[in-house]
């Protein structure tokens, strides 16, 4: 789990700055990325994604994957968004999972590898999460 956006979401439960939290959150992302940029690229698919659907769809971690040009990582569990999770981090985007044929919260689940999953950002943090990672870096 990436402790600077459990420290950032930790900061939000006191204070709850939005703004400051999604902008922590990118920069412990900057920091601590690596040279293939899952992270960066997964989330402006997501936001991209989320802007064309609208706000209540959900996104599934395949399309963000194709999207964002990311399949050679197809194993990634949390298709790049770990930092944003609410079970890894942030808590800023949703995440379900096709248990059975119905969908269910993964909030505190572990699940395995491969499973059905998709996302939705929480409508409480869209606008700081797009201003920050869209219009500000360009992800």
């Amino acid at each position: 789990m990436p402790q600077y956006a459990i420290k950032a979401r930790k900061l939000y439960d006191v204070h709850g700055d939005k703004v400051k939290l999604t902008r922590d959150v990118c920069e412990g992302i900057l920091k601590y990325s690596r040279s293939s940029k899952i992270v960066q690229t997964a989330t402006g698919a997501f936001l991209t994604l989320t802007n064309a659907k609208g706000i209540d769809s959900w996104i599934g971690g395949t399309e963000i994957f194709t999207q964002a040009g990311l399949n050679k990582f197809k194993n990634n569990r949390h298709y790049g968004l770990w930092p944003w999770m609410e079970i890894t981090g942030a808590g800023v985007i949703q995440e379900q999972v096709n248990n059975s044929n119905k969908w269910v919260d993964t909030c505190n689940m572990q699940i395995p590898y491969n499973s059905n999953t998709r996302y939705k950002v929480k409508k409480e943090f869209y606008n700081d999460l797009f201003a920050e990672c869209k219009l500000t870096r360009g992800w």
